[in-house]
């Protein structure tokens, strides 16, 4: 769940949720009225992946009281990613017997050119124990790195790239590496273009001309 989800209401996110067939996942997001973790959000999913049952912790930045207009998060909480968390991967762990968990996240990341990686899944990867890999997101980055061992990718923002963990495990479906890695679409050479797609593209861009090439302003900062 992430703070741009808010934009519109709250009003919507049942219905999304029913058109899409996804669920949003969010152990952190609590309502003000009750006291209680939202209903319409679940704070984890489990999935078989080969085998392997790969458990899901979803965390929403705290950043979304702030990032999003403020009127339409006044009835929520966000709690403490850390704290959240911690809670359902033990629950993963020992209820659910998962045998990996990877924390599916709208919370930052930012690595430098020394590779070190900082924000809110470092503080994450720091603060938690028995967590496998984290999926980070919010600040647009490419991100592939590990902290605290705990491996951390972000793969920018609007599909311009595609984050993976490439998790391996031994017979026991014991964990022998998780490998983070981030490929970024628009400089790889062997993707052919998709035509139909494409004229989705210049249909639009045609049609929002008038729009997009309207002066509203002039910045003096970026």
């Amino acid at each position: 769940l992430g703070n741009h989800e808010f934009d519109w209401g709250d009003e919507h996110l049942v219905s999304w949720q029913q058109e899409g067939n996804f669920k949003f996942l969010a152990s952190n997001v609590y309502d003000r009225r009750t006291g209680k973790p939202v209903e319409w959000a679940e704070p984890y999913a489990v999935e078989e992946i080969d085998g392997i049952k790969v458990g899901f912790v979803g965390i929403a930045t705290p950043e979304t009281a702030v990032k999003t207009k403020p009127e339409n998060v006044k009835n929520y909480e966000f709690k403490d990613p850390s704290e959240a968390a911690q809670v359902w991967i033990d629950h993963l762990r020992n209820v659910e017997k998962v045998d990996v968990v990877i924390a599916l996240t709208h919370i930052g990341s930012i690595q430098d050119q020394n590779g070190v990686i900082t924000g809110e899944a470092a503080d994450l990867a720091n603060n938690v124990k028995g967590l496998d890999g984290i999926i980070s997101s919010h600040t647009h980055q490419k991100v592939s790195g590990k902290v605290n061992n705990v491996p951390i990718v972000q793969a920018m923002h609007n599909g311009r790239a595609l984050g993976k963990l490439s998790i391996k495990v031994d017979k026991d479906n014991k964990i022998s590496s998780i490998e983070p890695s981030v490929d970024v679409l628009y400089e790889r050479k062997d993707l052919v273009e998709n035509g139909e797609v494409k004229s989705w593209i210049e249909k639009y861009n045609d049609e929002l001309k008038p729009i997009l090439d309207e002066k509203v302003a002039d910045l003096l900062v970026d």
